[in-house]
């Protein structure tokens, strides 16, 4: 299933940072991040990722300061891994 980034950000209640227009239709590591894909950072220890993944989207706590720019359309929340469960479920129950 497809849906926007707007859709997500509504769905889990976070601010987009981005081109919320853009498309996404997986779940996708941050290390292996592609186009079309959507991942998430709660684990500081993948922070470094973030500078260098090519996914669509990441989720991000709101929290979070950036070390540099990031290539990325960023979804802030308060906790990254329950939205990305909230998003499952939804996408699940939509499609």
């Amino acid at each position: 299933m497809e849906i926007t980034l707007n859709d997500i950000a509504k769905i889990v209640g976070g601010k987009l940072i981005g081109d919320g227009t853009q498309v996404v239709s997986k779940l996708v590591k941050i290390e292996e991040g592609e186009q079309g894909g959507v991942s998430f950072l709660a684990n500081p220890a993948y922070e470094k990722f973030l500078y260098s993944t090519s996914a669509t989207a990441v989720i991000v706590a709101e929290s979070l300061v950036l070390e540099k720019e990031v290539q990325t359309n960023l979804i802030l929340v308060e906790d990254p891994y329950a939205k990305l469960v909230r998003i499952v479920s939804s996408i699940l129950v939509l499609s």
